[in-house]
């Protein structure tokens, strides 16, 4: 094993890299690291090493080789520096001695200036013009509007309801667990007849558990991840879906974070 994957830290320098629930190319995605999630390996081995991503504590498993190794001492400036820039567009490209690389919105240049980032010894160039909009989470959250769902998925080739949300209000600096049944405990409870645009609605299953998330677009619209990045109808009771004819999800609660 070579002496970098001795490190304990990493960072994600790929677009993607999927994150399973086991040691095997065979086991359920539950989520994904986007460019610029620095990490900390829990548990070492090859191929397969154990992760906890720092932005959000999510654990998982990952391939070695996907991963850019760093010591403590980089860890800890990369994740204390204020100055890195999340990306507020659907996708950027970036070039380095790697070559070309198109990452996707939520990902972060870590040491960004002046349209130049570093990521362990390998210097980067961002190539499209950066956006300096501000916009709000629910505006960011239409980028991935037609977007196929995909359990774990965490970008425009395919995300999950609550990764939705959790990427949109990213930007914001505002960080949101990664799970809905997490998300849920967040926030402050507001009275369905007092919400506004940008606060999120949970949603229960038959069991009673939190398994859904949307956040408003108007107060009787929400975007959400169901088949698809959608837009539907909502009202007290639910989710709308006027393509099925049927209410897909029921209202649990609404919370502003």
């Amino acid at each position: 094993m070579s002496h970098s994957i001795l490190k304990t830290h990493g960072i994600c320098n790929l677009s993607i890299i999927p994150v399973r629930a086991n040691p095997t190319d065979e086991a359920e995605i539950v989520t994904q690291l986007l460019f610029g999630d620095y990490i900390t390996v829990i548990e070492k081995g090859s191929p397969w090493i154990k992760i906890k991503n720092n932005a959000d504590g999510y654990e998982g498993w990952i391939d070695f080789k996907q991963l850019t190794y760093i010591d403590q001492t980089e860890f800890d400036k990369g994740t204390s520096n204020g100055n890195c820039y999340v990306v507020k567009q659907p996708s950027i490209q970036v070039s380095s001695t790697n070559g070309l690389q198109t990452i996707f919105f939520g990902s972060v240049l870590p040491f960004f200036n002046e349209n130049n980032f570093k990521i362990g010894n390998t210097n980067y160039e961002v190539l499209t013009q950066l956006t300096i909009a501000k916009l709000q989470p629910y505006e960011y959250a239409q980028f991935y509007i037609n977007t196929p769902y995909l359990w774990g998925g965490k970008s425009l080739h395919g995300i999950d309801c609550s990764a939705l949300i959790q990427n949109t209000f990213k930007p914001t600096q505002f960080s949101i667990p990664r799970d809905a049944s997490m998300q849920v405990y967040g926030g402050e409870l507001i009275h369905w007849k007092d919400r506004k645009v940008n606060d999120l609605v949970f949603f229960k299953s038959k069991s009673g558990n939190v398994t859904h998330v949307g956040i408003l677009v108007t107060k009787n619209t929400i975007i959400h991840a169901h088949g698809k990045v959608r837009i539907d109808k909502i009202d007290e009771k639910g989710i709308w879906n006027n393509d099925l004819e049927w209410y897909s999800h029921l209202t649990y609660c609404t919370k502003r974070f």
